[in-house]
């Protein structure tokens, strides 16, 4: 039995990022039609920072931003 991949963006966190961050509901067809939208993003995301050896943490994406705007590739040999 092959285990599906659980979406980063599925209906339930868009219903919940809607609540919270606009005070109101969205249906369920909606939040569907919203995660289907955001995951090929977030996929596409994911393999354009896939080697930048980056560890998610906000002073980590400066450090790397940094390093590839003085030199132009991200230098892993730290």
């Amino acid at each position: 039995m092959k285990q599906e991949k659980k979406t980063t963006y599925d209906s339930n966190f868009m219903e919940l990022l809607f609540a919270r961050l606009h005070g109101h509901s969205v249906n369920e067809a909606d939040a569907e039609g919203l995660s289907k939208m955001l995951e090929p993003i977030n996929r596409l995301a994911e393999q354009a920072s896939n080697g930048l050896n980056f560890d998610d943490e906000p002073a980590d994406f400066l450090r790397v931003m940094n390093e590839m705007t003085n030199t132009g590739y991200n230098n892993t040999d730290e």
